[in-house]
């Protein structure tokens, strides 16, 4: 696992785990946000079209009410697209979005926040 997967899981976990609502709300509030950042392309100054293309797949794939196996494979389209982006040597500030997109896509379909 890389250090920015490392860095990223643990502060989703500390911000869920810190937040004073309860477990549901946090996962909830995560769903809003992800629904929300659907349409999300990074506005990069340098241009990597592939990249640009496996977000906008990943983003196809979440479309109306996605069930798990599509969002999983949504995760793993946009970690590719973190890896690309990072090749390319694009700043982290700008690809940060897709790669909470990435981790919390994941989480979603393993607690079971989707279709079946």
């Amino acid at each position: 696992m890389k250090l920015w997967m490392l860095m990223l899981t643990t502060a989703l976990f500390t911000l869920i785990a810190a937040a004073p609502m309860a477990e549901e709300d946090g996962v909830d509030n995560i769903v809003k946000w992800e629904k929300a950042s659907r349409n999300d392309v990074p506005r990069t100054k340098k241009k990597v079209p592939r990249a640009e293309e496996l977000v906008v797949r990943a983003n196809s794939l979440l479309r109306g009410d996605p069930t798990c196996n599509q969002m999983l494979e949504a995760s793993k389209l946009l970690e590719q697209a973190v890896d690309i982006y990072e090749n390319a040597d694009v700043p982290w500030k700008a690809i940060q979005k897709v790669a909470r997109r990435m981790i919390s896509l994941e989480e979603l379909a393993k607690v079971g926040k989707c279709r079946q």
